[in-house]
């Protein structure tokens, strides 16, 4: 479950970092 969940922390993170360099 701790792997999962970091992996969707990741993916989030990373997607909100790609929006955040679109946004900009």
């Amino acid at each position: 479950m701790t792997v999962k969940k970091g992996i969707f922390m990741m993916k989030v993170l990373r997607k909100f970092l790609v929006t955040d360099v679109d946004n900009t």
